[in-house]
């Protein structure tokens, strides 16, 4: 049986934006390496999707976001992935799990 992949979107552009993280970092760590193959997706304060930023590692070093690809997950039901952009590249994602606090996140924007 293959690994699912599930996509992780955390941060956003709400004042929780360091609660997410926080929360994404636990979620992320509490999911079963054998099971899952984990792609987290940060959004910035200002709404940029970034790929892969490890939460855990930006809670301890928020200069990793210069290493970041963006990314977009397409609204296109065709499409089952994250595409990077700049490289016009796919990564096939089965589920998104989106961690998100406040506004943009827990008031429906993402879903």
């Amino acid at each position: 049986m293959s690994k699912k992949q599930i996509a992780i979107l955390f941060g956003g552009r709400s004042g929780e934006h360091q609660v997410s993280i926080i929360s994404a970092s636990s979620v992320v760590n509490r999911l079963k390496k054998d099971k899952y193959d984990v792609h987290p997706i940060y959004i910035t304060l200002e709404g940029k999707w970034l790929y892969p930023i490890v939460p855990e590692e930006l809670l301890k070093d928020a200069k990793i976001i210069n290493k970041a690809n963006e990314v977009a997950i397409l609204p296109d039901p065709s499409k089952k992935g994250l595409y990077l952009l700049g490289e016009n590249q796919e990564k096939h994602i089965d589920v998104v799990f989106p961690v998100m606090h406040g506004t943009y996140g827990e008031d429906g924007t993402i879903q």
